[in-house]
């Protein structure tokens, strides 16, 4: 058994440290885990693993955000010694900071989460690759995106895919819900988007499209979650010639438990790492359409890209449907319509109108569900740990 730590600002709201309390219960199986966390005041999700709290929350001010940096490494430093740790695992920028001076003695790998992360910091990773004993990504396409640009870091790169608990997941969906978003559900058709309202989400364009479709059918549209974004999206709203059919419920502790009265999820990102919110829905047997964004998509809905092509018409997937991406930054005019509004709406369409496609992706989702639970990627994970530690 090898004693891991996994360090990580915060369990705060998001779908990277959802993640992490996932990991650390899936690790914590087969080996002494604690999750070290720079704040853990506003934790919002939980693991069975021993939290361990630095009491170093993020400050807005330069000078403190200098102090603290240095504060959490002396800090992490000696939590590590403490517990004899063999494995440091961080996730999130300012935690891979953190780790990247853990003691010689413990084995030390930082990751990347997303791909816009992976744009942004490219060079940094590879300045720290000449410390750090591997990087982790969450998909297949960044991690091979990331070995052939730098070849030879590739002996100490990995990718490991998000992991979902099976049992805890069907839970929380079976929770009750509201009679008032049952009045909104009933009777109609439900086009569902989760997660945080930021910009990269995508969720202007996501409006144009329902617009399009509205005209179509009568279905409505479900947005969960909450951001700096939500200030355009209701802007959207009062354009909107169906505002009594769009539904902004802002964030709620337990989505899961609204999907069961779904019909189709979407994602409309700019750019992702592995996004958890298809898995979910795939978890309720929710047939999705998404955009091919970089990345993650593609790999969850159809299977590991073969080349460098993008989509570039609707593309019906293995798992679901995929469209062309939508360009950034998106026009705050609901009559502002492109060719990729079209097609992600026709898709949707597609799937409300045509059962046997809707049937044979229901059939096939939590089948594709269950190769991200527990039981499927416990090996995986056994294997990073031995190919990094040693047995």
């Amino acid at each position: 058994m090898k004693k891991i730590a996994l360090l990580v600002p915060t369990f705060y709201y998001g779908g990277s440290k959802r993640s992490v309390s996932n990991i650390a219960n899936l690790l914590s199986k087969k080996n002494d885990v604690i999750v070290v966390q720079f704040d853990s005041s506003q934790n919002v999700y939980s693991c069975s693993s021993k939290i361990v709290n630095m009491n170093i929350p993020a400050s807005k001010f330069l000078f403190m955000k200098i102090v603290n940096r240095f504060r959490r490494i002396i800090r992490y430093r000696k939590i590590l010694r403490n517990y004899s740790v063999d494995l440091s695992i961080s996730f999130m920028d300012g935690a891979n900071a953190v780790n990247f001076f853990a003691p010689k003695k413990c084995k030390k790998v930082i990751s990347c989460r997303g791909y816009g992360d992976l744009l942004r910091l490219e060079k940094k990773y590879s300045l720290m690759l000449t410390r750090v004993d591997g990087i982790l990504f969450n998909s297949k396409e960044m991690h091979s995106y990331y070995d052939l640009r730098h070849p030879d870091l590739a002996y100490k790169t990995f990718s490991l895919n998000n992991v979902f608990n099976e049992r805890d997941y069907i839970k929380q969906c079976n929770h009750t819900v509201e009679q008032e978003f049952i009045d909104f559900a009933d009777k109609h058709r439900i086009i569902v988007c989760l997660g945080r309202l930021g910009n990269e989400k995508g969720h202007v364009h996501l409006m144009k499209s329902f617009e399009i479709l509205r005209k179509k059918l009568d279905v409505r549209l479900v947005i969960i979650g909450d951001g700096i974004e939500r200030h355009n999206i209701e802007k959207m709203i009062k354009q909107s010639s169906f505002k009594n059919d769009i539904l902004l419920m802002g964030y709620r502790k337990n989505p899961y438990k609204y999907l069961k009265y779904c019909d189709v999820g979407v994602l409309t990102s700019q750019n992702e790492g592995f996004p958890n919110v298809i898995i979910e829905l795939l978890g309720n047997k929710i047939p999705v359409v998404s955009v091919d964004c970089m990345t993650g998509p593609y790999e969850i809905l159809h299977g590991e890209r073969k080349n460098r092509e993008k989509v570039k018409e609707l593309f019906i997937a293995n798992y679901g449907i995929l469209t062309p991406e939508f360009t950034f930054p998106c026009r705050l005019n609901i009559d502002d319509i492109d060719r990729e509004h079209i097609v992600f709406s026709e898709a949707i369409e597609i799937l409300l109108t045509n059962d046997s496609i809707m049937g044979r992706y229901k059939d096939l989702s939590y089948k594709r569900f269950k190769d991200f639970s527990f039981d499927v990627q416990q090996a995986e994970y056994n294997k990073f740990v031995q190919r990094i530690v040693g047995d």
